[in-house]
């Protein structure tokens, strides 16, 4: 059963990452737009804690966290299939 990791990396890099393109200021826009909405009221006040990305695509999600004030994020990939390497 070894081979599930193959799969799921396959898998993401064949549905996901084709699909994304080259990042761009308005697809980050629309990104911090959605997050705003999604993830705010979830997120700690102290914008010094420590917060994990894991499986960032190209990051807009850290991107968006750290516009609003959380510098203290990290985040990593997956695979190194992505082509994006790791923080």
């Amino acid at each position: 059963m070894a081979d599930y990791r193959q799969r799921l990396y396959d898998a993401y890099v064949s549905t996901h990452m084709k699909t994304v393109g080259t990042p761009t200021a308005e697809g980050l826009a629309r990104s911090a737009e959605s997050y705003e909405t999604i993830f705010r009221a979830h997120l700690p006040a102290d914008r010094a804690a420590s917060i994990a990305d894991v499986g960032c695509g190209y990051g807009p999600l850290l991107h968006w966290l750290q516009q609003v004030g959380y510098k203290n994020s990290i985040w990593t990939l997956v695979s190194a299939r992505c082509g994006l390497g790791e923080n």
